[in-house]
């Protein structure tokens, strides 16, 4: 029998369970955050044949997945802010939206207009990482995640520099990573999530840059179950009903490559991510 627990929880009382990333949870998130893109007019595929090096629908999976499980109905009171957050997280925060969160989008980029905004009820915020705190007040913000952001300094930024030695560069992220860990220890609440994925790349745990909170912070790292990139990548796009379809302008994908709506779970073949790495912010 499926032993339950109580929510709101923490994370010590999460370590033995696996929340929402199972794969049927994954494929189930991804059906409908893609529907929800769909009836919202801002089409999401799992994968983008336009651009091979951006992040797609089905890679927010495990995150929007987990959030879903662990805080459950109350997620319609929370506040969540993407750091990075490209089109697709604007669809993935969308589909958060659509289940009663307050969600913002944090990107030093313009998004794709106003009309994309405006269906995707998400608000956008245009700013670096590293000014985070000055668009949300002390303990205001629940979640803060990160997709494919990485922890080093925007362009143009305050801490944007290029040092020729490698040490004056590694003190220049460190100084970096320590101001951006303050800030968003400053607008965390009590109990709040910052979360990020292991992908392919591993982003810096944050908060161990900043030895006064890092002692203020619960950490876990949780298994995604599913497909094995290693055994055979694949990559789709994820066809809605009859639409036609649409010209790719970035080579094509083989006709098996393109998935009618919904995924089956019983297709072990997409691939969410390695693990899921968590923070919680422990009470005053």
């Amino acid at each position: 029998m499926e032993q339950t627990i109580d929510k709101p929880m923490n994370l010590e009382e999460i370590i033995p369970y696996i929340l929402g990333l199972d794969y049927d949870s994954l494929i189930s998130t991804t059906n409908d955050a893609a529907l929800c893109a769909h009836n919202r007019g801002i089409k999401a595929d799992i994968y983008s044949p336009t651009d091979r090096n951006t992040s797609s629908l089905h890679e927010y999976s495990p995150i929007i997945s987990f959030l879903k499980s662990f805080y459950d109905s109350s997620i319609k009171d929370k506040t969540i802010v993407e750091i990075g957050a490209g089109t697709q997280g604007i669809r993935a925060l969308s589909y958060l939206e659509s289940l009663g969160a307050k969600v913002f989008a944090v990107d030093k980029e313009d998004a794709l207009g106003k009309g994309f905004l405006n269906r995707s009820k998400v608000e956008h915020i245009k700013a670096r990482w590293e000014d985070i705190s000055k668009f949300f007040g002390k303990e205001s913000v629940d979640i803060i995640f990160t997709n494919y952001m990485q922890t080093s300094p925007h362009r143009e930024g305050i801490f944007d520099n290029h040092p020729t030695d490698k040490t004056s560069w590694q003190h220049g992220l460190n100084e970096f990573e320590k101001h951006i860990a303050q800030n968003m220890h400053e607008i965390l609440r009590p109990q709040g999530l910052y979360i990020n994925k292991f992908l392919d790349l591993y982003l810096t745990e944050y908060v161990s840059h900043h030895n006064i909170n890092f002692h203020d912070y619960k950490y876990s790292r949780f298994p995604i179950e599913g497909y094995n990139l290693e055994d055979e990548p694949l990559h789709f796009e994820l066809r809605m009903g009859n639409e036609i379809e649409r010209p790719r302008t970035f080579g094509d994908l083989p006709s098996e490559c393109v998935k009618n709506y919904p995924l089956n779970p019983e297709d072990k073949n997409v691939y969410f991510g390695k693990e899921l790495i968590v923070f919680q912010k422990k009470m005053s």
